[in-house]
C-alpha cells in the first residue's frame, strides 16, 4: 500500500485503537492465482490479529499453500450484541472456521482532510463532531 507521508498513522496506538473501535476488516489472499477477499470481524492482541469465517469458504484453505494475506482494516457501522444475535451465533458456531493472522508489517493512513484549505477543514471537522466525536478529535490530531 502507497501511504503519502501527510496521510499516515502519527501514532501506533491510533491503529490499535481504530482496530479497537472498528473490529471489521476485509482479508486479501489469492486463491488459485485469483485475489479473493472477505468481510470479517477481527480483534488485535498484540502482533496478531485474531478473526472468523465460515467454513464454506474457500478462502482459509488458500492460506495453506500461500499463508501472506492483506488484511485492510474498515470502519464499520457500530453493532452492539443482543441476546437473540448470542444466539444466532451459537448456532453458527459450527460452521465458522476461526483464525489467527500474525501480522508481519504494518502501514497505515489516515486521510482526514488534511490536503484542503483550514477553512474547508474545519467545517468538515466540526460536521463530524456531533455524530462522531472520535473522529472529529482524529483531526484535529492531522
Amino acid at each position: 500500500m502507497h501511504v503519502f507521508p501527510r496521510y499516515a498513522a502519527k501514532d501506533p496506538k491510533q491503529v490499535a485503537e481504530l482496530i479497537r473501535q472498528n473490529p471489521f476488516a476485509l482479508v486479501v489472499s489469492a486463491v488459485d492465482g485469483v485475489p479473493v477477499a472477505t468481510h470479517v470481524p477481527v480483534i488485535q492482541d498484540g502482533g496478531t490479529l485474531l478473526g472468523h469465517m465460515a467454513r464454506a469458504n474457500p478462502q482459509w484453505r488458500s492460506w495453506e499453500s500461500g499463508p501472506d494475506v492483506l488484511v485492510v482494516s474498515l470502519r464499520a457501522p457500530s453493532w452492539e450484541p443482543t441476546p437473540a444475535s448470542r444466539d444466532r451465533f451459537a448456532a453458527l458456531l459450527p460452521r465458522v472456521m476461526a483464525f489467527r493472522v500474525h501480522v508481519r508489517t504494518e502501514q497505515s493512513m489516515f486521510k482526514l482532510s488534511q490536503d484542503i484549505d483550514v477553512e474547508r477543514h474545519a467545517r468538515v471537522r466540526d460536521a463530524f463532531a456531533a455524530e462522531n466525536p472520535r473522529l472529529a478529535d482524529l483531526m484535529d490530531g492531522s
